[in-house]
């Protein structure tokens, strides 16, 4: 039997140019954000909805999502791993509902870095942002100010960034079949983009 709550394909034409992107946090909000106001032009017809959960956690991400997904065409979450516990079954559960996942072990910063460099190694957050320091050439931090000064840099790379971060989530997953907590440093916050970008040609 199929889960009710995998989006019919009777769906309303009206919902079928809506897309939900659900974070855990103001940096993934920003973000989004961003890029949705680069292809500001291309979307007047399109609707992406970035909202932030105040309960961060990976599950309550995932089950804010469920809630909605009747309401789009495209349901995605997005979050980290960091020391989320419940991190793989975020990951099993939005796949099982039909809901897309963004996610990046362990901090969407190995994601920014991935625009500069290619790298799979495991990182934590101070090593990460060291590194995106070295490469931004001015101090990343969590200011919004700062967060859109760093996307205006990146953007450029988006492609590039994609095309690494493809990469990586195939050799992490077949290096670590298992569980995606295994896979760090790993991201597939690409397939976000690359959706966002394929709602901007259509349009």
């Amino acid at each position: 039997m199929k889960s009710k709550y995998i989006i019919r394909k009777n769906q309303p034409k009206q919902l079928r140019d809506k897309m939900l992107i659900v974070c855990t946090g103001q940096t993934e909000e920003i973000y989004f954000n961003f890029i949705k106001n680069k292809y500001k032009n291309s979307l007047l017809k399109i609707t992406i909805d970035v909202i932030t959960h105040k309960r961060n956690t990976p599950m309550t991400i995932v089950k804010r999502a469920i809630e909605n997904i009747n309401e789009y065409k495209e349901v995605w979450v997005v979050f980290d791993r960091d020391e989320a516990l419940d991190f793989d079954e975020a990951v099993r559960s939005s796949y099982l509902h039909g809901i897309k996942c963004a996610f990046s072990n362990r901090q969407i910063e190995y994601w920014f870095l991935l625009h500069f460099v290619y790298t799979t190694a495991d990182m934590n957050r101070e090593k990460l942002e060291s590194e995106l320091n070295r490469y931004l050439k001015f101090k990343y931090d969590k200011d919004e100010t700062t967060l859109n000064k760093v996307y205006s840099k990146i953007f450029k790379n988006l492609s590039l960034a994609e095309i690494r971060a493809k990469e990586g989530f195939i050799k992490q997953k077949a290096v670590h079949k298992s569980k995606p907590s295994d896979w760090c440093s790993c991201t597939t916050v690409y397939q976000l983009t690359e959706t966002m970008k394929k709602w901007n040609e259509a349009k």
